[in-house]
């Protein structure tokens, strides 16, 4: 009998061993068809000592022998048709010797009860119980058909009687302990699945604890490193002499860079104080635009589209932080040549669900950067969210940016989303609960 347990690439249940890391249902179905055919060639050749009163089936056992053959070679390739000849054709021999064989009893029946069995273990436990139904319902039909009951045997003999009982309540208990069985360590292994998820979840939380704790700590010590130098350029950047003062306005230009660096790390570590209030972010991005402009620089354009008015409660600096961030990706995912999309406005939570929000509220406000660019791997779009993971080059890259833009999205109540495919260009989506803006007095 082809039995089996986990598939690799194929839709599994839940209840059924082959839906369970670490058990491999080729091998499985291998060794259970292996041993059908093994057994059912025992048999045969039994059956040829004893020509030409031959004890059993030949015709319907070497059939047998053939199909669990084939499943035997097929199982490395298409397990889960390998399982399903093995059990169908074990099965059919099973009834067709019961129906044709006339002893007092066929030595094939509690093959049955093992049917049932690999038939659960490889296709689940609601499999189990519509193969035990089954089984039970076709064996009077078969005996009928074949005359061992009903009017050709006058009846309902005792004999068939009493074997329908025991065939009957072995599979129905079969059916039911390998159910029972089967939901149970479905349960155990789900339990244990989900145990091992949060212990990496608690692992990766400390992680990042502790890395948020450094990035703190060397971002204020940075920050005192960066007022000297800023203070030393911007002095140097008002002298009189042109080298003197071209050498201060591009040290100037580094210690914004590096403030800015700063003041992720700082973001990230949850150190820095926002000061958040209802605000329009529509007008808030808007007045954003001529920076972000300057920043994707002359070869990449700016498109911002807003529908007003659209009230969040949010830290005006923060929001600049996040559009700053997501359009310099955009633009290094365009290869700095390009459109940057930002758009802003308010919608529904039915729309807002269909974007890929996570909030519950009613109303939220969505804040869009887009681009066609490259695009991300599905692969990687949970983890393009964590510190210091980046798609760009090494060296070309901090892996902050849409750590902060999330870090900012989830400290004002609010989630982030991306679409993105290979080749289809990316949008982040970040969803913030819509506020009524105070009244002015």
């Amino acid at each position: 009998m082809g039995s089996a347990a986990g598939v690799e690439r194929e839709s599994v249940p839940t209840d059924g061993l082959r839906g369970w890391a670490g058990v491999r249902s080729t091998q499985w179905v291998r060794v259970g068809s292996g041993v059908a055919a093994v057994a059912y060639l025992g048999h045969l050749i039994v059956c040829m000592v004893s020509w030409p009163a031959p004890v059993g089936d030949p015709w319907g056992e070497a059939f047998t022998f053939v199909a669990c053959s084939v499943a035997f070679f097929i199982a490395p390739r298409h397990p889960s048709l390998g399982a399903g000849i093995s059990i169908a054709s074990v099965g059919a021999e099973v009834y067709l010797a019961a129906a044709l064989v006339q002893n007092d009893w066929v030595a094939s029946m509690p093959v049955l009860p093992v049917v049932v069995l690999a038939a659960g273990l490889f296709f689940g436990a609601r499999a189990v119980l519509i193969a035990s139904a089954a089984a039970i319902a076709i064996y009077p039909v078969v005996m009928f058909t074949a005359g061992r009951i009903g009017p050709a045997a006058g009846g309902l003999p005792p004999q068939e009687l009493s074997r329908m009982v025991v065939i009957s309540g072995a599979l129905a208990g079969t059916g039911l302990m390998t159910w029972f069985a089967l939901r149970s360590f479905a349960r155990l292994h789900a339990e244990g699945e989900e145990r091992r998820r949060l212990e990496s979840r608690l692992q990766n939380a400390q992680r990042l604890q502790v890395v948020g704790e450094l990035a703190g700590v060397a971002a204020h010590d940075f920050r005192n490193i960066l007022g000297v130098v800023y203070n030393a350029a911007s002095l140097l950047s008002t002298s009189s002499d042109p080298t003197a003062r071209q050498l201060g306005e591009e040290l100037l230009v580094s210690a914004r860079s590096g403030q800015g660096i700063t003041k992720r790390l700082l973001t990230l570590a949850r150190r820095a104080e926002a000061r958040r209030e209802v605000i329009d972010v529509a007008r808030a991005v808007e007045e954003i635009g001529p920076l972000a402009t300057r920043l994707v620089g002359p070869y990449c354009t700016v498109a911002i589209a807003t529908e007003g008015p659209a009230s969040a409660v949010a830290d005006p600096g923060e929001m600049e932080q996040v559009i700053l961030n997501l359009a310099a990706n955009a633009r290094d995912a365009m290869g700095g040549g390009g459109t940057v999309s930002v758009r802003v406005r308010g919608l529904g939570k039915a729309e807002a669900d269909r974007l890929g929000s996570t909030l519950s509220a009613p109303r939220q406000v969505l804040v869009e950067v887009a681009d066609h660019g490259k695009g991300i791997a599905p692969e990687l779009h949970e983890q393009i969210f964590e510190p210091f993971v980046t798609t760009k080059p090494r060296g070309e890259g901090t892996g902050l940016g849409l750590a902060t833009v999330k870090s900012i999205a989830v400290g004002s109540g609010g989630a982030v989303a991306l679409q993105s495919a290979p080749g289809a260009g990316a949008s982040f989506r970040v969803f913030l609960p819509e506020a009524v803006p105070a009244p002015t007095s």
